[in-house]
């Protein structure tokens, strides 16, 4: 599925057993919801679409998010039996969060929550 690049864009994906490959980089995406049960995927995260709200539901799942280098984020992952990893080079820990160090001031930036249950979770 090819998406327009010009306009804003809430996207919502819904996943049972499956995998998952979005490229999101090039769209202007303000709102994110993934929704995953027993799946793996990729997730390339908005280059330059201000300010993007996304939020991500996992079961038994397997993801990566990539954060683009020009593109502040702050995490906050949470989940039962669940592993993170997230490069704390680029966001380090901040109480709960982990917050890109010019984030309060970046045009673009990405917040992110992801509340897992039995999941792999990484963040680069």
């Amino acid at each position: 599925m090819r998406l327009t690049p010009r306009i804003p864009l809430d996207v919502r994906v819904r996943s049972g057993a499956s995998q998952i490959d979005l490229d999101l980089s090039a769209l202007q995406v303000t709102a994110l919801r993934v929704d995953v049960g027993a799946s793996s995927g990729k997730v390339k995260l908005p280059q330059a679409a201000g300010t993007t709200a996304a939020v991500v539901k996992a079961g038994a799942a397997d993801l990566e998010f990539t954060v683009p280098v020009e593109t502040a984020a702050r995490i906050h992952a949470r989940g039962g039996l669940s592993s993170f990893q997230i490069d704390e080079q680029r966001f380090p820990r901040d109480g709960n969060y982990y917050v890109s160090a010019d984030y309060a001031r970046a045009t673009n930036r990405i917040d992110l929550e992801i509340d897992s249950g039995v999941a792999s979770v990484r963040v680069r």
